[in-house]
């Protein structure tokens, strides 16, 4: 009998241990000796247990992370991607050299007058191409997604580099005249038809300078190249380190060269000069619609980035040719239309339209400084399909009737030319990117 009272007792003690544990923590405390009172009850209905109901997973980790509302979710205040981006990089490029076809500046024995293909001979500029060295630049890149999740956005960029000249020049002894220079070309002239030279740059034999001349001529060449875009980005894949977009916009570039030619000629027994100049200037302006992609990847606070652009379009291509003389006479300075290879039968300006294309690759390794700071170094690879340069211009089939102001005689030549050819740029960078 014992035992059957003790047992009920026991378990009286465990069932209102539990009712207290699951009751309100307001609740007022019982009075008295409350485990005795629930003895004396043990016969009463037992309290029916609350049940214990889990919040959400989204909502437990983000007021375990300290988020600000406790009914929303991860994607919303958990930690996300950065917003914007800009960055900068110096540039350290090299273009296709600038042709050069024709041989220009000739230099020989007096006998030979400076003929191509005479045996004394010898070519001082032109038959071959020409380097501009290194350029320097600057590019700018501005970007950011228009909502929350980064999945569209927009980016805007552009680069310019230097313009960079390539200078010559010769000069022959003012006191005897040596070395002889001319410019070569092949006279058209009637009863003419061969190799032949402008010595000092004066045409050798001309009435009136009939002694030999001392001169200069000097030949510059300058090439600029700069371009923009504009690109709707849209996000492909993100995750585990990994992120790819795509993108789809606007692209345009400006190539702008020029190719300036003078001689000076002054005549022993004279104080009579010639002064001769040539521009050749071309420039060629892209138009296009642009696709592309972006992808990189991230190990601790390593990156490697890749970008592939390909634009098609139109090239608007521009020449312009210009030619002047200056003849400093016992009278006076008299000018003419028409210089050396620029004469009155070349000189005007052209514009021609074609299809182009241009791809651009870009390759960049960077290093995170912060979360928000990477630098990092890049090569790039840039090619356009159709240009025009001002070397491919220059003929030097030139009817030498025309100089001086003097009447056309026989064919008009040099005829103006619209040689087109293809243009690269690439090299190396190094830059810093800002995420916030």
């Amino acid at each position: 009998m014992k035992r059957r009272i003790f047992a009920c007792l026991g378990s009286a003690l465990v069932g209102a241990g539990v009712s207290l544990a699951q009751a309100p923590s307001n609740s007022p405390p019982p009075a008295g000796n409350g485990g005795l009172a629930q003895a004396d009850k043990a016969d009463a209905p037992a309290r029916p247990a609350i049940p214990v109901i889990a919040p959400p997973a989204g909502v437990l980790n983000a007021a375990a992370s300290g988020c600000p509302c406790a009914s929303c979710c991860e994607a919303s205040c958990g930690e996300s991607s950065p917003r914007f981006w800009s960055s900068v990089e110096y540039l350290l490029w090299w273009v296709k050299d600038a042709p050069m076809p024709v041989s220009m500046v000739t230099t020989s024995a007096p006998g030979d007058r400076g003929v191509l293909g005479a045996p004394t001979t010898r070519v001082l500029f032109g038959g071959g191409d020409q380097d501009f060295g290194t350029f320097s630049g600057l590019r700018l890149i501005v970007g950011s997604w228009l909502d929350r999740e980064g999945t569209v956005g927009v980016e805007v960029g552009g680069f310019l580099l230097e313009q960079r000249s390539a200078p010559f020049y010769v000069a022959s002894n003012p006191g005897n005249g040596n070395p002889l220079l001319a410019f070569a070309n092949f006279n058209s002239a009637p009863n003419v038809n061969r190799e032949d030279g402008f010595i000092g740059p004066h045409p050798f034999g001309t009435p009136g300078f009939s002694d030999a001349a001392s001169g200069s001529i000097a030949i510059s060449s300058f090439s600029r190249l700069w371009g923009l875009e504009v690109n709707g980005v849209s996000s492909a894949s993100r995750g585990d380190g990994f992120h790819a977009e795509t993108l789809l916009g606007l692209r345009y570039l400006d190539l702008e060269e020029n190719l300036r030619i003078a001689g000076a000629a002054r005549f022993q027994s004279s104080p009579q000069g010639l002064f001769v100049s040539d521009h050749f200037q071309s420039r060629t302006q892209f138009y296009g619609a642009q696709l592309g992609f972006k992808a990189g990847v991230q190990r601790g606070a390593l990156s490697a980035d890749l970008v592939a652009k390909l634009a098609l379009g139109w090239s608007h291509e521009v020449v312009t040719i210009n030619g002047a003389s200056t003849s400093d006479t016992i009278t006076g300075p008299r000018n003419f239309q028409g210089g050396v290879y620029a004469v009155p039968s070349n000189i005007g300006r052209q514009t021609h339209d074609i299809f182009a294309v241009v791809p651009d690759v870009q390759l960049k390794v960077g290093y995170d400084v912060t979360d928000g700071v990477r630098t990092f170094i890049g090569y790039n690879f840039l090619y356009l399909t159709s240009v025009v340069r001002p070397g491919d211009q220059v003929d030097r089939i030139v009817n030498n009737t025309q100089r001086l102001g003097l009447p056309l005689v026989g064919l008009a030549q040099p005829t103006p030319q619209f040689n087109k050819t293809d243009f690269w740029a690439q090299g190396i960078s190094f830059g810093l990117e800002v995420r916030y």
